[in-house]
């Protein structure tokens, strides 16, 4: 039936190949006009991810009620004093661009510690701060800090210890490094001492304002954009290239702030990298123009030493150039919003189409040679090139077909997208070389005859012929086989240990900024800038769910994978704290300063014996504290030989060094400041906050990042928790499921980019393998079917089977694992691979002979392999991994499947 139709369409082909050319000018007019109207990109990154996923439907409700959820990351290194500076320079620019930025959260104000009351204070040290803030002196107040917080440590550290001594050393090296600072200028620089001292004070009274890194070395800040993913800020859907060029434009004031600074600094965090992401592709744009302009010149070659034509690409490229517009037209009409990415497909497209058009070119110019460049010589030659090449050419497209049909059952929007583009786009490949490629080679074949460039009047170059180690495979089979079965094995082996890496930031060029400052706020802070998200709904009656908001910030708090947690639940405190606000307020008001006498000796013995406390700590220390907070080594720059307190003792021991106006000095501004913080921590607002019961207690600058109110007639809040990881994800698949797993426990509707992007990765992972089981056996049905035959439908499966194998090996020992974009390619490898030989094997079924069969087909299976290598190869010069293995491995692909049709199908044809 299929040989029929073939040998009927090969007549109209040949009879009237100038009116299918015109008919398919109008069909190519109409598609490019669908194409041209109906073509809408999708917005946001609902169309990158699994549309249908909950927890991908979660994100974006979330994204679509809290418009600046997904914030970016500022890091900052340098000296303390410098980073400040910058931060102070920076909020000010950030403030004049409303449209770019809601907040800027870099530090701590007056106001949110008078909100926060003594929740200020770390609830296992709440009693010695009390003490602190009424304390008669710095001394009397280092005394409690002693006696209160740091002996307690000498006699415990557990995990919660160990996390206080280690906020507590940071505190302490900031407070003495401000002391020596101080000590240094307090007599040739007033305004810079009194700057010096309230920094001091606040330090250790209440924390550093800045999110310092318990090294001193960085400080991070988050910038609340007025958009995210998907949304600006009056919620409004924006496409993902707007959402770069507003982050381009953050980007480019935070690092041009640094460059006329002292300190370093730049941004990471999702939307950080995919602005780096498109910069880099800028600078790859030279690179990869020029490996494009090779790629294109070598396949010409090709072209010409296989056809001895010039002309011949070129008509193959506008004949796929034609089918590309086909697709594009028929997909603008089956989908409302083509996703972008999934047009990535038609470079597959494109080279699949080439490949069919070198199979009829390379058949037809054959037979053409056998006849005088008349009309009938063009007949019978298109004729036979549909009759011999067609059956070979309509299996291999519909099996590659199939192939990435199968994608399109993936939960996956782009993926699917991707499976229908690229399916039909071989369709309609294949329709366009059959309707469009006899019109102009009836063209070429016209104009040939008063050419001296006639494919009759020259030959081709003989390249060396393929059939001859075909022909050899087959008469030394024995030999071939074992060759075949050892190689096989090694590659099995080395096959074995390839591993999948599931870390994304590996598909990443080398050198962005934005990737090497997430990893460095990963060690420097513990945390991950990229967080999970818990959506907490209102209740049924419509009230807010606060009950809800705080069983499950507490237990995210003391989840092992969690490194922080944030929420309106920070703002409704304990109880407890109303009484307690209560006692102190009534304290306040009958406290009354008092005047003690002391040395400056009396602080420089404190200094020591936060020296002798420290030493004895150091020595409980468990070892696996060291590497996981550094403690060690921390405190050794505090109390060590060279460390900050020697360097205090140092000041004392000078000769002009007045030690009592020296504490006098320090003592003065440090229980002015003292009295300051006492106020706020214990104000009228701070015991009107201590009461908040309710989100709408909370003040709205402080409530608006985690609650919104859908409905303002009615009371409740829709409400979501920020749950940042303790390490980054992407490197540890360990760390990256166990901490979905605690996170989903808490909540099964928790999602953020972690979750769906866990999810998206275990989908395609698992998915790629199905669809590859699936497609090969819906291939091997179809083969069977067209070959009638069992035998030879696994041999030509057995091509795809031996070369995947090879194909594996030898990315092994090229040093590339499975990622993503390995599975997203396996539909293209499985088409390209078995390609070769069905196209052999049919020619075999017609031919009866290895010999004829690669000595004719073998040509063009040789020049689809080279065009393919060398397109596909060109993108492993990028510096992007990403590309470099998409291109490797389907260049390695295409080889080894090829290497495989001329080794092992003669094999096996001859033991049957």
């Amino acid at each position: 039936m299929r040989n029929s139709l073939l040998k009927y369409w090969a007549n109209i082909a040949s009879q009237y190949p100038i009116i299918l050319l015109g008919i398919s000018t109008i069909v190519t007019g109409i598609f490019g006009y669908l194409a041209s109207n109906n073509l809408s990109p999708s917005k946001g990154i609902g169309a990158m991810l699994s549309g249908d996923d909950p927890k991908f439907k979660s994100y974006m409700e979330i994204l679509s009620k809290f418009p600046n959820e997904t914030n970016i990351a500022v890091l900052v290194e340098g000296e303390r004093s410098e980073m400040v500076n910058y931060l102070h320079t920076l909020n000010d620019t950030l403030s004049k661009r409303p449209d770019l930025v809601i907040d800027f959260n870099f530090v701590r104000t007056d106001e949110q510690i008078e909100i926060n009351g003594l929740s200020n204070f770390d609830s296992d040290e709440l009693v010695a701060y009390e003490k602190i803030l009424f304390a008669e002196s710095l001394g009397k107040a280092l005394n409690y800090y002693i006696d209160d917080i740091l002996v307690p440590m000498k006699d415990k550290l557990s995990t919660t210890d160990i996390n206080r001594l280690s906020a507590n050393i940071s505190k302490l090296r900031m407070f003495l490094e401000d002391l020596v600072s101080f000590g240094n200028t307090f007599k040739k620089n007033s305004i810079k001492s009194k700057s010096i001292a309230k920094n001091l004070s606040d330090t250790f009274i209440i924390g550093s304002p800045y999110n310092i890194s318990p090294d001193g070395s960085a400080i991070l800040s988050f910038i609340e954009p007025a958009f995210n993913l998907g949304f600006d800020s009056n919620g409004n859907e924006i496409d993902q290239f707007e959402v770069i060029d507003r982050v381009n434009k953050i980007t480019d004031i935070v690092n041009a702030l640094a460059e006329n600074s002292t300190v370093k600094a730049g941004t990471a965090g999702a939307l950080a990298i995919g602005v780096d992401e498109q910069k880099a592709l800028e600078k790859e744009e030279a690179l990869m123009s020029v490996s494009t302009l090779l790629a294109i010149v070598l396949i010409f070659i090709v072209f010409f030493l296989s056809f001895r034509m010039l002309l011949s690409p070129i008509i193959s490229i506008i004949t796929v150039v034609i089918g590309i517009v086909w697709t594009i037209g028929l997909v603008s009409i089956l989908f409302d919003n083509l996703i972008l990415f999934s047009l990535t497909v038609l470079v597959a497209v494109f080279g699949l189409g080439v490949d069919f058009c070198i199979h009829i070119y390379s058949e037809y110019s054959s037979n053409f040679k056998l006849y005088e460049s008349t009309k009938k010589g063009f007949e019978s030659a298109i004729y036979k090139a549909f009759v011999k090449a067609g059956p070979g050419i309509v299996m291999g497209a519909v099996t590659t077909s199939i192939a990435f049909f199968s994608l399109s059952l993936s939960s996956s929007e782009m993926m699917s997208q991707m499976g229908v583009v690229a399916g039909s786009g071989i369709i309609l490949e294949l329709l366009a070389a059959f309707l469009i490629l006899p019109g102009f080679l009836r063209i070429l074949s016209i104009f040939s005859k008063n050419n001296s460039n006639s494919l009759s009047n020259k030959q081709s170059i003989k390249l060396f012929t393929i059939s001859h180690v075909s022909v050899w495979a087959r008469d030394n089979y024995r030999l071939t086989s074992f060759g075949i079965g050892i190689f096989t094995i090694i590659m099995l082996w080395m096959g074995s240990m390839m591993r999948y890496d599931y870390n994304m930031m590996n598909l990443e060029p080398k050198g962005m900024q934005s990737v090497e400052n997430q990893e460095k706020i990963v060690s420097k802070f513990g945390i991950m800038t990229d967080y999970a998200m818990i959506l907490i709904p209102k209740n049924e009656d419509g009230t807010t769910n606060i009950e809800r908001l705080i069983k499950v910030n507490n237990e995210l708090s003391n989840l092992e994978t969690v490194g922080k947690v944030q929420s309106a639940a920070s703002f409704i405190p304990e109880s407890s704290l109303k009484t307690r606000m209560e006692r102190n307020k009534n304290r306040l008001s009958r406290f009354k300063e008092k005047k003690v006498e002391e040395n400056g000796y009396f602080l420089l013995q404190n200094i020591k014996d936060i020296q002798t406390v420290l030493f004895h700590i150091d020595s409980l220390l468990p070892i696996d504290t060291y590497n996981s907070y550094k403690v060690s080594s921390r405190l050794k720059k505090i109390i060590g030989s060279d460390g900050i307190i020697e360097n205090l003792n140092e000041i004392y021991n000078r000769n002009d060094f007045d030690y009592n106006i020296f504490y006098d000095s320090i003592n003065s501004l440090y229980m002015k400041r003292q009295g300051f913080i006492r106020d706020l921590v214990l104000s009228d607002l701070a015991i009107e906050s201590s009461r908040i019961n309710s989100i709408s207690m909370i003040p709205p600058k402080l409530r608006k990042s985690y609650a919104v109110q859908d409905d303002p007639s009615v009371e409740g809040y829709t409400l979501v928790v920020r749950v940042f990881p303790s390490k980054d994800f992407y490197k540890d698949l360990n760390f990256f499921e166990k901490f979905v797993n605690e996170v989903e426990s808490v909540s099964q509707s928790a999602t953020g980019l972690p979750i769906v992007t866990y999810n998206m990765l275990d989908s395609f992972g698992s998915y790629g393998k199905v669809s590859m089981l699936f497609s090969m056996l819906i291939i091997f049905a179809f083969l069977a079917i067209d070959f009638r035959s069992f035998r030879m439908a696994s041999i030509a499966l057995s091509v795809l089977i031996f070369g995947t194998v090879w194909m594996v090996g030898l990315m092994y020992l090229l040093g590339m694992s499975f990622n993503i974009m390995s599975m997203m390619v396996i539909p293209l490898i499985i088409g390209i691979g078995i390609d070769d030989g069905i196209h052999i094997l049919h020619r075999y079924n017609i031919d009866k002979s290895i010999k004829m069969s690669y000595g004719t087909t073998g040509k063009a299976i040789l020049v689809t392999t080279l065009t393919t290598a060398i397109g596909f190869g060109s993108l492993s010069v990028s510096s992007f991994p990403a590309l470099y293995d998409l291109g490797m491995t389907l260049m390695l692909g295409s080889i080894s499947c090829y290497l495989a049709t001329i080794f092992v199908v003669p094999v096996l044809l001859r033991r049957m």
